[in-house]
Protein backbone atom coordinates (compact mmCIF):
# COMPACT_ATOMS: atom_id res chain seq x y z
CA UNK A 1 0.00 0.00 0.00
CA UNK A 2 1.54 3.56 -1.06
CA UNK A 3 2.55 5.87 1.60
CA UNK A 4 0.10 8.55 2.64
CA UNK A 5 1.07 11.95 4.30
CA UNK A 6 2.64 14.94 3.85
CA UNK A 7 5.20 15.14 1.78
CA UNK A 8 8.56 17.16 2.34
CA UNK A 9 11.05 17.68 -0.58
CA UNK A 10 14.91 16.78 -0.06
CA UNK A 11 16.80 19.96 0.97
CA UNK A 12 19.96 19.56 -1.75
CA UNK A 13 18.60 21.25 -4.46
CA UNK A 14 20.12 18.89 -7.35
CA UNK A 15 18.76 16.07 -5.22
CA UNK A 16 15.37 17.55 -5.20
CA UNK A 17 15.60 17.92 -9.09
CA UNK A 18 16.76 14.54 -9.48
CA UNK A 19 14.12 12.97 -7.33
CA UNK A 20 11.46 15.21 -9.36
CA UNK A 21 12.39 14.21 -12.84
CA UNK A 22 12.84 10.43 -12.08
CA UNK A 23 9.63 10.40 -10.26
CA UNK A 24 7.86 12.58 -13.49
CA UNK A 25 9.63 10.94 -16.14
CA UNK A 26 8.52 7.55 -14.56
CA UNK A 27 12.57 6.72 -14.13
CA UNK A 28 13.30 7.24 -17.87
CA UNK A 29 15.11 10.00 -16.78
CA UNK A 30 17.83 11.41 -14.15
CA UNK A 31 18.55 7.97 -13.26
CA UNK A 32 21.76 7.36 -13.09
CA UNK A 33 24.10 9.60 -10.57
CA UNK A 34 25.26 12.38 -12.55
CA UNK A 35 27.07 11.93 -15.14
CA UNK A 36 28.93 8.89 -14.20
CA UNK A 37 26.47 6.31 -15.71
CA UNK A 38 25.90 4.59 -12.55
CA UNK A 39 21.59 3.69 -12.25
CA UNK A 40 19.97 4.80 -8.77
CA UNK A 41 16.79 4.70 -7.22
CA UNK A 42 14.28 6.45 -5.24
CA UNK A 43 13.55 5.66 -1.78
CA UNK A 44 10.57 6.89 0.16
CA UNK A 45 10.38 6.29 3.78
CA UNK A 46 8.92 8.53 6.90
CA UNK A 47 10.66 11.21 9.04
CA UNK A 48 10.79 9.64 12.43
CA UNK A 49 10.44 12.71 14.35
CA UNK A 50 8.33 15.35 11.75
CA UNK A 51 6.16 11.95 10.30
CA UNK A 52 6.85 13.42 6.90
CA UNK A 53 7.29 11.57 3.77
CA UNK A 54 11.18 11.89 2.18
CA UNK A 55 12.76 10.89 -0.67
CA UNK A 56 16.24 10.62 -2.18
CA UNK A 57 18.37 8.95 -4.23
CA UNK A 58 20.70 6.01 -3.96
CA UNK A 59 23.14 3.78 -6.11
CA UNK A 60 21.32 0.79 -7.15
CA UNK A 61 22.63 -2.10 -5.96
CA UNK A 62 20.04 -5.28 -6.37
CA UNK A 63 19.73 -9.15 -6.60
CA UNK A 64 17.44 -11.20 -6.62
CA UNK A 65 14.62 -8.93 -5.97
CA UNK A 66 16.58 -7.36 -2.63
CA UNK A 67 18.31 -4.03 -2.45
CA UNK A 68 20.96 -3.02 -0.95
CA UNK A 69 20.85 0.69 0.89
CA UNK A 70 23.98 1.61 1.85
CA UNK A 71 24.35 4.20 4.39
CA UNK A 72 27.80 5.95 3.60
CA UNK A 73 26.89 9.80 3.55
CA UNK A 74 30.82 10.09 1.55
CA UNK A 75 32.57 8.55 4.28
CA UNK A 76 31.54 11.58 7.03
CA UNK A 77 31.85 10.28 10.37
CA UNK A 78 27.96 9.98 11.29
CA UNK A 79 25.19 7.79 9.91
CA UNK A 80 23.09 9.46 7.34
CA UNK A 81 19.79 10.44 9.10
CA UNK A 82 17.42 8.59 6.23
CA UNK A 83 19.20 5.54 7.80
CA UNK A 84 18.03 6.00 11.32
CA UNK A 85 14.69 6.63 9.39
CA UNK A 86 14.27 3.27 8.04
CA UNK A 87 15.30 1.50 10.70
CA UNK A 88 12.52 3.66 13.06
CA UNK A 89 9.46 2.48 10.65
CA UNK A 90 10.91 -0.40 8.34
CA UNK A 91 7.58 -1.66 7.15
CA UNK A 92 6.79 2.62 5.76
CA UNK A 93 9.49 2.26 2.78
CA UNK A 94 9.26 2.35 -0.60
CA UNK A 95 11.54 1.61 -3.83
CA UNK A 96 11.55 3.60 -6.87
CA UNK A 97 13.25 0.91 -9.69
CA UNK A 98 11.85 2.03 -12.91
CA UNK A 99 7.98 3.14 -13.58
CA UNK A 100 6.31 2.73 -10.49
CA UNK A 101 7.41 2.96 -6.90
CA UNK A 102 6.67 -0.47 -4.53
CA UNK A 103 6.09 -0.90 -1.22
CA UNK A 104 9.17 -3.05 0.84
CA UNK A 105 10.14 -3.93 4.15
CA UNK A 106 14.03 -3.18 5.20
CA UNK A 107 16.00 -4.88 7.44
CA UNK A 108 19.85 -3.70 9.27
CA UNK A 109 22.49 -6.23 7.46
CA UNK A 110 25.60 -8.03 9.83
CA UNK A 111 27.31 -10.66 9.75
CA UNK A 112 28.23 -12.76 6.73
CA UNK A 113 25.68 -11.09 5.26
CA UNK A 114 26.78 -7.67 5.54
CA UNK A 115 30.04 -8.44 4.01
CA UNK A 116 28.25 -10.18 1.03
CA UNK A 117 26.33 -7.39 0.36
CA UNK A 118 29.32 -5.21 0.45
CA UNK A 119 31.04 -6.50 -1.74
CA UNK A 120 28.09 -6.38 -4.63
CA UNK A 121 27.35 -2.67 -3.59
CA UNK A 122 31.38 -1.88 -4.00
CA UNK A 123 31.61 -3.35 -7.40
CA UNK A 124 28.64 -1.15 -8.66
CA UNK A 125 30.15 1.74 -6.92
CA UNK A 126 33.99 1.49 -6.21
CA UNK A 127 33.44 4.88 -4.58
CA UNK A 128 31.98 3.28 -1.17
CA UNK A 129 35.80 1.51 -0.41
CA UNK A 130 37.05 4.88 -0.40
CA UNK A 131 34.67 6.43 1.75
CA UNK A 132 35.26 3.41 4.52
CA UNK A 133 38.59 4.81 4.79
CA UNK A 134 37.42 7.90 5.76
CA UNK A 135 35.69 7.28 8.66
CA UNK A 136 36.02 5.32 11.45
CA UNK A 137 32.71 4.28 11.72
CA UNK A 138 31.35 0.73 9.53
CA UNK A 139 29.20 1.92 6.62
CA UNK A 140 26.02 -0.25 7.88
CA UNK A 141 23.67 -1.46 4.95
CA UNK A 142 20.22 -1.82 4.37
CA UNK A 143 18.53 -4.09 2.75
CA UNK A 144 14.98 -3.81 1.09
CA UNK A 145 12.91 -7.13 -0.38
CA UNK A 146 9.53 -7.10 -1.93
CA UNK A 147 7.73 -10.73 -1.88
CA UNK A 148 10.43 -12.60 -0.89
CA UNK A 149 9.57 -15.05 1.78
CA UNK A 150 12.13 -16.11 4.53
CA UNK A 151 12.53 -19.42 3.14
CA UNK A 152 13.78 -17.81 -0.35
CA UNK A 153 15.92 -15.28 1.29
CA UNK A 154 17.76 -18.20 2.94
CA UNK A 155 17.91 -20.05 0.28
CA UNK A 156 19.74 -17.48 -1.68
CA UNK A 157 21.96 -16.61 1.59
CA UNK A 158 22.93 -20.09 1.81
CA UNK A 159 23.68 -19.95 -2.31
CA UNK A 160 25.78 -16.89 -2.50
CA UNK A 161 27.45 -18.13 0.89
CA UNK A 162 29.21 -21.44 -0.72
CA UNK A 163 30.00 -19.78 -3.63
CA UNK A 164 31.58 -17.03 -1.83
CA UNK A 165 35.73 -16.45 -1.51
CA UNK A 166 35.07 -15.55 2.08
CA UNK A 167 33.27 -18.99 2.51
CA UNK A 168 35.56 -21.16 4.21
CA UNK A 169 37.47 -24.03 1.97
CA UNK A 170 36.32 -26.79 4.16
CA UNK A 171 32.73 -25.97 3.21
CA UNK A 172 33.16 -25.04 -0.18
CA UNK A 173 35.00 -28.53 -0.47
CA UNK A 174 32.44 -31.13 1.03
CA UNK A 175 29.66 -29.19 -1.29
CA UNK A 176 31.97 -30.31 -4.06
CA UNK A 177 32.17 -33.39 -2.61
CA UNK A 178 28.83 -33.68 -1.96
CA UNK A 179 28.34 -32.85 -5.69
CA UNK A 180 30.41 -36.25 -6.66
CA UNK A 181 29.05 -38.16 -4.12
CA UNK A 182 25.58 -37.64 -6.09
CA UNK A 183 26.88 -38.23 -9.57
CA UNK A 184 28.78 -41.37 -8.27
CA UNK A 185 26.08 -42.39 -7.14
CA UNK A 186 23.60 -41.85 -10.19
CA UNK A 187 26.66 -43.95 -12.26
CA UNK A 188 26.46 -46.89 -9.69
CA UNK A 189 22.55 -47.08 -10.35
CA UNK A 190 23.12 -46.92 -14.25
CA UNK A 191 25.82 -49.51 -14.19
CA UNK A 192 23.64 -51.74 -11.63
CA UNK A 193 20.49 -51.81 -14.25
CA UNK A 194 22.89 -52.74 -17.17
CA UNK A 195 24.44 -55.66 -14.96
CA UNK A 196 21.17 -57.11 -14.11
CA UNK A 197 20.20 -56.67 -17.73
CA UNK A 198 23.39 -58.83 -18.79
CA UNK A 199 22.68 -61.28 -16.22
CA UNK A 200 19.33 -61.82 -17.54
CA UNK A 201 20.61 -62.16 -21.59
CA UNK A 202 22.99 -64.70 -20.24
CA UNK A 203 20.46 -66.63 -18.05
CA UNK A 204 18.64 -66.45 -20.87
CA UNK A 205 20.86 -68.49 -23.14
CA UNK A 206 22.36 -70.90 -20.64
CA UNK A 207 18.49 -72.25 -21.09
CA UNK A 208 18.12 -72.38 -24.60
CA UNK A 209 21.31 -74.42 -24.37
CA UNK A 210 20.13 -76.75 -21.47
CA UNK A 211 17.30 -77.02 -23.73
CA UNK A 212 14.80 -76.10 -21.07
CA UNK A 213 11.22 -74.43 -22.35
CA UNK A 214 10.61 -70.97 -20.31
CA UNK A 215 7.13 -71.40 -20.43
CA UNK A 216 7.42 -74.26 -18.35
CA UNK A 217 5.31 -73.62 -15.09
CA UNK A 218 7.32 -75.86 -12.93
CA UNK A 219 11.03 -75.05 -13.68
CA UNK A 220 10.93 -72.26 -16.39
CA UNK A 221 10.70 -68.68 -15.59
CA UNK A 222 10.44 -69.26 -12.04
CA UNK A 223 14.48 -70.54 -12.07
CA UNK A 224 15.19 -68.17 -14.42
CA UNK A 225 13.95 -65.00 -12.03
CA UNK A 226 15.66 -67.15 -8.56
CA UNK A 227 18.94 -67.28 -10.57
CA UNK A 228 18.71 -63.37 -11.32
CA UNK A 229 17.80 -62.58 -7.73
CA UNK A 230 21.38 -64.70 -6.52
CA UNK A 231 23.50 -63.57 -8.11
CA UNK A 232 25.50 -64.05 -11.57
CA UNK A 233 24.53 -68.17 -12.49
CA UNK A 234 27.13 -70.30 -11.42
CA UNK A 235 26.91 -72.84 -14.00
CA UNK A 236 24.08 -73.97 -16.30
CA UNK A 237 23.67 -77.13 -14.24
CA UNK A 238 22.62 -74.86 -11.40
CA UNK A 239 20.78 -72.43 -13.24
CA UNK A 240 18.72 -75.12 -14.92
CA UNK A 241 18.08 -78.01 -13.08
CA UNK A 242 16.85 -81.39 -13.96
CA UNK A 243 13.01 -81.60 -13.68
CA UNK A 244 11.46 -83.71 -11.04
CA UNK A 245 8.65 -84.40 -9.30
CA UNK A 246 6.94 -81.50 -6.90
CA UNK A 247 7.01 -82.03 -3.44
Amino acid sequence: MPLTGEYEPNPVGWVREQVERYQASGGAEANTLRDTGIPIILITCRGRTSGKLRTFALMRVEHDGEYALVASKGGAPEHPVWYHNLLAAPDEVMIQDGPEPFDVRVRELDGAERALWWDRSVAVYPAYAEYQTKTDRQIPGVAGHQGLTWRNRRRNQLRDNVSSPRTPSAIRSAAAAASWMLRAISLMVSFCSVTVEARGAVLFLQFAHAGRDLTDPGHGLVHLAADLGQGWPRSPAHSCPTPGPDP
